[in-house]
Parts: C-alpha cells; structure tokens; sequence
C-alpha cells in the first residue's frame, strides 16, 4: 500500500509539471511570448482599369520574409506579426515593377496596389530616304506600339540619340507612331555617310512616364546611286497602256524598283505604286485595264524608286506626263 501510494504520488507530480510548461510558440496567442498578429489583405489592379484585378503577381515582403502570387482575382492573404509598415515589392512579366509601402493600422488591413502593363514594340521599320533631285537625305521611322491597358496609356514615343540632345517625338496615326526628318536636324555638319554610324533609341513613355527603350536603333546605309527616269515625260503623250523606262543602275547589294505614280488635278495625289520590279529591269510597263480605267484626261506625275533589303530608299526626280482616254 505504501508502494502504491508513492507511484500516485509520482504521477500526480508529473502531471502537475506537464500542466506547468512554458508555451513558446510566438504565435501562439496564450503563449508568454506572444507575438501581436496581425492580417493583412491586397488587392492588385490595373493601373488604368482599376475594376479589374491582376493575377499571377509576385508580391513579396523582405522584412518579414512575406511572399505569395495573386489569385485569379489579384488578391493575396498575409497573417504576420503587427509591425508599424510593411514594404510591399510588386513584379510581373509584362508590367512596370511597383513598390508600395503600406501602414498597418489595425488587426485586420486592406490595402490595394497597381501595376502597369509595359507597351509591347509589335514592328519598326527605321531607314534612309535620299531624294535624288534635292540631294537631301531624310531619316524616316515607323513604329507599331500596343499596350495592354489601351492606346491611351501610351502618352509619348521619342527618338533620341544619346549624348546629342537630338529629339523628336513622333506623330501618332490610326496605326502606327511615325517621324520624318532631313538629317541636318541633328546637325548641319553631318553627312550621309556618318548616318549609319550613330545609335539611335526609340523612348515610350506611359501616362505615368514609366517607359520601354528600344535601344540601339541603327540606320544600316544611305542609297546614294543616281537615277534617271526617262519615259513618259513632258515631250510625249501617253495613251492605253503607260511604258515607264529609265536608266539602268547597278549596286552591290540587293535592290527593287519602284514606280510611283500620281494624279495632278489642282492637289497631287499618289494613285499608285507598283513594286517590286527586279533590279535588272530597265523599263515597267502599266496594263492593268482596271487601273487603267481609273484614269481620267489629265495630268499626271511619276518618280522612280530604289529599295534596299532593309527599306532605305532613293527617290528619282519627278517627270511629268499628259494622258489621253
């Protein structure tokens, strides 16, 4: 009995000593060292459509060692011990990175970021118009830019050339940015043969003046051959089908032709352009009986062009011509 007594009386201790020890999970809310936790809600949208959420973000908190990616929703859940801000870092593929810091107010937060999308270059077409007639060379770009928030979030798109302070902002059309520019812009003292020397870089800024640089845009020659247009011109009329001809040109690199054709009925107006025609030819006969038919009594203009691979042109002074139904 007095056995029995004392292994009772053991047990009794070792069950009062469990119910004694320490809690020292920090988040355990009874325990001593209990941290205050707090939770935190964000909701990341669209810079420009706020309504719509953004999901598949990384959203990471180096502080407290917080990360996650965005529901299908753009929403993330955080529990974390309560601290006076957190420093939340946004990123993407496709969008502006964005950091954003949140004060924590409450047990429970909301909070909402944004993020924006970057603009996405779709082509460009960067090349050299040499006007044979003038001698003056022009530099001419066109681009295509879409951006996932909408067109309107594009605010301006910019052709720079570093260390210069040359700029020139392009024109936005139904489709596309555009510029045209004599070369002496940049400076009056630069001749054609320097042009595709300098590295250019095309600047898209957003509304908020995030930007894309598409960077090192090179111009790769300047047509600088001659060329003689010959036929029709002022001294002969021309009827039925249009026989163009010009002289010959021979470069060492591959080239088309091209025939622009236009109508001079108080403003000129460009009506055709026929292309490619093999850079062996010599002449370019217009029989097309629809296009033909088009054509009314009257005055007309033509120039010749050559173009390169890469899109650079020369441009042929401009013939006249009567036509006669």
């Amino acid at each position: 009995m007095k056995w029995l007594m004392g292994t009772l009386g053991v047990v009794v201790l070792l069950i009062g000593l469990g119910c004694d020890a320490p809690r020292l999970n920090p988040f355990d809310p009874k325990a001593d060292n209990a941290l205050d936790i707090v939770e935190t809600r964000i909701q990341v949208q669209h810079f420009l459509n706020p309504q719509k959420g953004v999901p598949g973000v990384l959203a990471v908190e180096p502080q407290l060692q917080l990360s996650g990616v965005t529901d299908d929703q753009g929403r993330i859940f955080w529990t974390h011990p309560r601290v006076d801000t957190i420093t939340v870092l946004l990123t993407k593929t496709g969008y502006f990175p964005a950091t954003y810091r949140f004060p924590i107010l409450a047990n429970s937060n909301q909070f909402v970021g944004f993020l924006n999308a970057k603009p996405v270059i779709r082509r460009l077409k960067f090349v050299t118009i040499h006007n044979v007639a003038s001698q003056v060379d022009y530099i001419r770009l066109e681009t295509i830019i879409d951006d996932p928030d909408g067109d309107a979030d594009i605010q301006e798109v910019t052709l720079q050339l570093p260390d210069s302070g040359f700029s020139k902002t392009l024109a936005r059309t139904d489709s596309s940015f555009e510029v045209l520019f004599n070369k002496n812009q940049i400076s009056p003292q630069i001749t054609a043969g320097q042009l595709p020397g300098l590295n250019f870089k095309l600047v898209v800024y957003n509304t908020n003046r995030d930007s894309i640089v598409e960077e090192p845009l090179v111009l790769r020659r300047v047509i600088t051959t001659d060329l003689t247009p010959l036929l029709p011109n002022p001294e002969r009329a021309e009827s039925g089908s249009i026989l163009f001809t010009w002289k010959a040109v021979q470069l060492d690199y591959p080239f088309y032709f091209r025939v622009v054709l236009y109508a001079s009925a108080g403003t000129i107006t460009k009506i055709g352009e026929f292309y490619p025609i093999p850079s062996t030819a010599t002449q370019f006969e217009l029989n097309d009986p629809d296009f033909l038919a088009s054509l009314e009594t009257g005055t007309y203009l033509w120039n010749l062009e050559v173009e390169d691979e890469f899109g650079n042109v020369a441009e042929s002074s401009v013939l006249q011509f009567q036509y006669f139904k």
